[in-house]
């Protein structure tokens, strides 16, 4: 059975202003897309904004179509006194390129807190160079509540400005049927994303886990059906929306549907299997970002041996794997959609806290981002660098740093529609009732819709 509990969303309202426009005018008498014979791509179906949506050598045009005004390969030339850009447009050859002014404001993101609830929860935190875990240290469970709906907690900090959304896992109750345990292979309990969700998001972390028999649905701590919770929100939410994952875990994942029968089995390798591939179809969606967050466990995992766990069999671990930080490493390459055993990028991997401040700083640190994006309605960003390099935004009247190659940057470009402002400027963002901000860019980095 799955709990759910459902709040309505708030769309949020944006507004623009804009100013000149790169024309088509002063151009050569045809343009690569008239005549009898227009170039390949002319015409196509496009998605203003988006990356990559015409072949190279285009923009998106007004009427999703894809347009070119010239083409130097190709011998369409501009006008005299203008040049033509990558992307196909005339603009002026001396450098003068008209401004296309964006005022937007912050969005406030939708981010999903994915919770393991399994018995493995209710133990003591392994503390920084403990192992065991002291019977005196509190609960994993206990310290990702209160870091999370406490009275200085993440949501209840955070509930204005942030749309938080809980989907809580692990498997079914056992029912004992006619002597026999039956249990079914997941059990979620979620609140949709919305502001001022301190209230559903409590309901659904209880005080206490259960793992004893006689538990309800609102305690049980059972199982980790990793792949299968990952799996079960993907397929609920809008694959169009906008949201930030952060997968809480203080395990490997544990139970797996047999493919042939969709009976569930304790089977550590393909329960993994099963969750780096639910985790590489989120990271095909582009409107979906992922962390993962290790929490509260020492380094090793526990072997397992071939019988039974409540009438269901059981597998060993996966070979080549002994370390809680492995398994951390193979669900991050999945979550960026790289295939196992690859290296992995530089930059931010998976986190892992010990300690109810460490994961206090870790999810303040991934939440901080997103909240401060700026949404550009009404024009797109066409090159990432031109766009820092000849911008310029503005803070209530303050000109913020690009952090084009410098520490002390204040904004950054994000994707096509959305910048990111950095340090004090994300604080000031964050911190003012009201805010005027503007985003002036030349059409070399920037087009109208």
């Amino acid at each position: 059975m799955t709990i759910r509990w459902t709040s309505v969303r708030v769309a949020a309202l944006f507004a623009a202003l804009f100013s000149v426009s790169c024309g088509n005018s002063n151009m050569s008498s045809e343009s690569p897309c008239e005549g009898a014979a227009p170039l390949p791509g002319c015409g196509q179906n496009c998605i203003a904004g988006a990356a990559a949506t015409c072949p190279s050598g285009f923009y998106c045009s007004p009427d999703q179509t894809c347009r070119a005004d010239c083409s130097f390969s190709q011998g369409y030339f501009c006008g005299e006194g203008f040049e033509c850009t990558d992307n196909g447009r005339c603009i002026g050859g001396d450098g003068d390129c008209p401004e296309l002014r964006l005022v937007g404001e912050r969005k406030a993101p939708d981010v999903w807190l994915i919770i393991d609830r399994s018995a493995s929860m209710s133990l003591p935190v392994v503390s920084d160079g403990q192992t065991p875990a002291s019977p005196s240290n509190p609960s994993r469970w206990s310290v990702l509540r209160d870091v999370l709906v406490g009275p200085d907690g993440l949501v209840t900090n955070l509930q204005d400005i942030v749309r938080f959304g809980l989907h809580i896992y692990t498997d079914g109750v056992p029912q004992n049927i006619n002597g026999q345990i039956l249990q079914s292979c997941l059990l979620t309990g979620s609140t949709m994303p919305n502001l001022g969700n301190l209230g559903l998001a409590t309901s659904v972390l209880p005080q206490n886990l259960c793992t004893a028999p006689n538990c309800t649905e609102l305690n049980w701590a059972g199982a980790t059906p990793t792949g299968l919770a990952v799996d079960a929100l993907f397929q609920a939410t809008d694959p169009n929306r906008r949201e930030y994952w952060i997968l809480l875990t203080d395990g490997e994942p544990t139970v797996s549907t047999d493919p042939g029968t969709g009976s569930c089995r304790q089977d550590f390798q393909r329960s993994l299997s099963q969750t780096t591939d639910a985790l590489r179809r989120v990271a095909q969606n582009p409107n979906k970002n992922i962390t993962i967050v290790g929490f509260g466990r020492g380094p090793l995992l526990s072997a397992t041996t071939p019988g039974t766990i409540n009438g269901r069999p059981t597998a060993p671990p996966v070979p080549g794997i002994s370390t809680f930080e492995q398994i951390l490493e193979r669900l991050y390459y999945a979550s960026i959609g790289l295939p196992d055993g690859t290296t992995a990028p530089e930059g931010p991997q998976y986190r892992t806290a010990t300690s109810k401040a460490q994961l206090e700083a870790e999810l303040r640190t991934i939440v901080r981002g997103p909240s401060c994006d700026v949404q550009l309605q009404g024009g797109a960003i066409v090159d990432k660098e031109k766009a820092c390099a000849t911008g310029s935004v503005q803070l209530n009247g303050r000109a913020l740093r690009c952090n084009e190659n410098r520490d002390d940057g204040e904004w950054q470009v994000v994707d096509n529609t959305r910048i990111r402002l950095l340090g004090s400027a994300c604080d000031e963002l964050l911190n003012q009732p009201s805010y005027d901000l503007n985003a002036d860019f030349d059409c070399r980095a920037a087009e109208l819709l």
